[in-house]
């Protein structure tokens, strides 16, 4: 079982894209800056700031954590399952029909903990993305005032645009002088 290495493989992956996205392509004419208009990439702002690199890694140490929690689980039900398919012929059948539903019971409670675990690594994700965004929220809206724009378009669902007009940078450095790291640990599931 290596469910909680999905939400690991999830986060490398949103790394990866941001740092892709840190870096886009520019053509080598870009066009004129339009005054007034401004882009804005929030993804490479949560990837490429201190605070973002910060909770990434923090994500990363907790996903290893659940990793190293599920792993003994997962191979004692592995051997278990070896052991009675080895032993299918010599056991009577009733048996062997009450070990495989007990054996079938533990695996299936093993994988609800590692959803749960998995879920709750992702609402821990969620959870310090928002505390990011509430900080980001007055930062765009100073940026958006001292560049004088009057449009704000999200650069990531643009394919081009002069650089001259982009304030991410900008954000991710008045972010970095607010806030460098988040502690957290591992947060449970709000109860429904």
């Amino acid at each position: 079982m290596n469910i909680p290495a999905t939400a690991s493989a999830a986060l490398a992956a949103l790394v990866l894209a941001g740092a892709a996205q840190a870096q886009p392509a520019q053509p080598t004419n870009p066009g004129p800056v339009i005054p007034g208009v401004c882009t804005y990439n929030n993804q490479r702002a949560l990837v490429t700031s201190l605070v973002g690199q910060s909770v990434a890694a923090r994500l990363e140490q907790l996903s290893a954590a659940v990793q190293a929690e599920l792993q003994p689980e997962a191979q004692a039900i592995e051997a278990e399952a070896t052991t009675l398919q080895g032993q299918q012929g010599t056991l009577a059948a009733d048996a062997f029909a009450q070990r495989a539903g007990a054996l079938q019971q533990r695996a299936q409670n093993f994988d609800r903990l590692a959803q749960q675990r998995a879920a709750e690594l992702q609402y821990t994700e969620q959870q310090q993305i928002s505390q990011i965004a509430q900080r980001l929220d007055p930062i765009l809206v100073q940026v958006y005032q001292e560049r004088g724009c009057g449009l704000l378009l999200d650069r990531s669902a643009m394919y081009g645009a002069n650089p001259a007009m982009d304030v991410t940078d900008r954000v991710i450095e008045l972010l970095n002088g607010q806030m460098q790291s988040l502690t957290f640990d591992r947060m449970p599931l709000p109860q429904q």
